[in-house]
């Protein structure tokens, strides 16, 4: 079944570029933070959405950040330095939308919010930042991948690890990757068809843009796949077609709260799976 959803947005972002110089940082020098760091597409490890961002030596974040979703968390490096015991890194907001299940980084920037970042590290005794760059830092986003939260894990391995190498997963990877029993029910999981009466939603929920897609007036379909369990609430949500600029995440928000009148077998509420698109769309 396809559910479709419509929702509204707006606009916002811009953004700023410069070079510094950088004395040898002990076993760090410039030349190979500048070379790591600067117009590498990075991400934070994080997904810390302040743009100032203060770390340890170790590169700990020194307060409670606020975290959200990968696809907001990319960063473009414009600028390093050394002042007053701390590296000083400037750089661009970056985000993700997906076409035809490829990523593509775009500058999170509108005309009232340029996305600039800024973010300091306490200089390390010994003057090497290498610890806290990669604490802070993930080159890519395969590096990320043990990071993220069960629902992007089907979709991250058949689309982000698989491609190292294999252009197209295969059946047994992309099966491997699928939630396969459910967790409170007790019942196995029935695919549609053999007598199985399908569910049928009996609540719908809206969903809400992103900050970041509202600000870029980003449109897009995500597919999620969920288990409907025998008490018709859905279990399991994973992201299957991605859209990205963290409308995944709102996605999976709505459809959890969906209600359905559960698939039967023989007359009895069975546990079955589902496929559900929602649809952001800007209004004509």
């Amino acid at each position: 079944m396809r559910t479709r959803a419509i929702v509204r947005k707006f606009s916002l972002l811009a953004l700023p570029l410069v070079v510094n110089c950088l004395p040898a940082l002990g076993q760090t020098t410039f030349d190979a933070v500048n070379a790591r760091l600067v117009g590498q597409p990075l991400y934070l490890r994080g997904f810390w959405m302040e743009d100032d961002l203060h770390f340890d030596a170790s590169g700990q974040p020194e307060k409670k950040y606020h975290g959200s979703t990968f696809t907001e968390a990319g960063i473009d490096v414009s600028q390093v330095s050394l002042a007053g015991g701390k590296l000083h890194i400037k750089g661009q907001r970056m985000g993700l939308t997906f076409e035809n299940l490829a990523p593509k980084r775009v500058k999170l920037s509108a005309k009232k919010y340029n996305g600039e970042i800024s973010i300091e590290i306490q200089s390390p005794v010994d003057g090497d930042f290498d610890k806290a760059l990669t604490e802070i830092f993930a080159p890519d986003l395969t590096s990320l991948v043990p990071a993220m939260p069960f629902y992007w894990q089907y979709y991250a391995r058949n689309h982000l690890l698989a491609s190292k190498g294999q252009t197209k997963p295969s059946p047994e990877t992309t099966e491997a990757a699928k939630p396969t029993a459910p967790s409170a029910s007790g019942n196995a999981i029935l695919s549609h068809g053999g007598g199985i009466k399908h569910p049928t939603v009996t609540h719908l929920e809206e969903p809400q843009f992103s900050d970041a897609a509202r600000l870029l007036k980003y449109s897009g379909i995500v597919e999620v796949y969920l288990w409907v369990l025998p008490d018709g609430t859905p279990s399991q949500l994973s992201i299957v077609k991605p859209a990205g600029l963290g409308l995944d995440e709102q996605a999976l928000y709505a459809v959890s709260k969906y209600r359905f009148k559960p698939a039967t077998k023989d007359g009895k509420s069975v546990t079955t799976d589902l496929y559900v698109d929602v649809n952001f769309q800007l209004p004509d």
